[in-house]
């Protein structure tokens, strides 16, 4: 079982980095230009597949911190089920 002091610790700093203006302006940044260079691209092309895989990147990296706080949530919806509260 995992610690669940580590999964607050954990969820809580995944959703201030989700949060964060810093971190939100990076990712669309990234997006748009990805976007872009995908809109530019021959379809099929390598500058195309490329633009694709880096815009999969940017959303596993959303995604991954997404993820942690989902863990949390459900790890807490467990305890109280076992305790029979909530």
């Amino acid at each position: 079982m995992k610690d669940p002091f580590q999964l607050d610790e954990r969820a809580a700093e995944a959703k201030n980095i989700l949060n964060s203006p810093l971190f939100q302006e990076v990712i669309r940044k990234m997006r748009e230009h990805h976007i872009a260079r995908l809109m530019q691209a021959v379809v099929g092309s390598d500058e195309a597949k490329e633009a694709h895989a880096m815009l999969k990147v940017v959303s596993e990296f959303e995604v991954n911190f997404q993820s942690i706080m989902t863990d949390q949530k459900m790890d807490q919806y467990y305890r109280k089920a076992q305790h029979g509260t909530g």
